[in-house]
């Protein structure tokens, strides 16, 4: 139980510090030295600023989450110290210069997940399954969140989400894993 870390490719494995047992932890993508965790049951965010070995915890958190849902954390792609977190009913909050602020317009977060930003632009472009300016489906944004575009409708819902995902190489692509109905993708026409 609980994170562990090892720095020979499993020859030695050692108990991360700082972290409860239901943290989830993600790698910062531009500074290997950093990680995020975040506690599932408690919403507390924690930072390791040693590649993983330690964490000490942020001011702030989401708050309780339960332990029905599991919260997803995905780091900027090209910037060092930025974070999205899945706050479910709180909306999409993102981690960066030390506080936590909510992307604007998300009511619910079933899943989430960053794609390639439109091109000559360092922000991603969001996906979003849940509840958008209070309406339920499946949302991308190219500006951080200011503006959200439906990228479903009423007839194409495609049965609960379980997770979403855009793609790093093509602007637009999305991927999501219905329930039953295996893995999907589409892009913009």
């Amino acid at each position: 139980a609980g994170a562990w870390i090892t720095t020979d490719f499993g020859g030695y494995w050692q108990r991360v510090r700082g972290l409860p047992d239901t943290a989830v932890v993600e790698a910062d993508r531009v500074d290997e030295g950093i990680y995020y965790a975040l506690d599932r049951i408690s919403g507390a965010l924690y930072i390791s600023g040693n590649g993983g070995v330690d964490f000490k915890q942020t001011e702030g958190g989401i708050g309780d989450y339960g332990d029905w849902f599991r919260p997803e954390l995905r780091p900027h792609p090209g910037k060092v110290g930025v974070v999205y977190i899945n706050a479910a009913w709180r909306g999409l909050v993102r981690w960066s210069a030390g506080k936590l602020d909510r992307v604007q317009g998300v009511d619910f977060v079933q899943s989430f997940g960053l794609g390639k930003g439109i091109d000559g632009s360092d922000v991603p472009a969001l996906f979003v399954a849940g509840k958008v300016e209070g309406k339920q489906g499946l949302f991308r944004s190219d500006d951080d969140g200011s503006h959200w575009q439906r990228i479903d409708d009423d007839a194409h819902r495609f049965g609960r989400i379980g997770r979403v995902t855009g793609d790093a190489r093509v602007h637009g692509r999305v991927y999501i894993a219905a329930s039953g109905r295996g893995v999907l993708y589409g892009e913009p026409k």
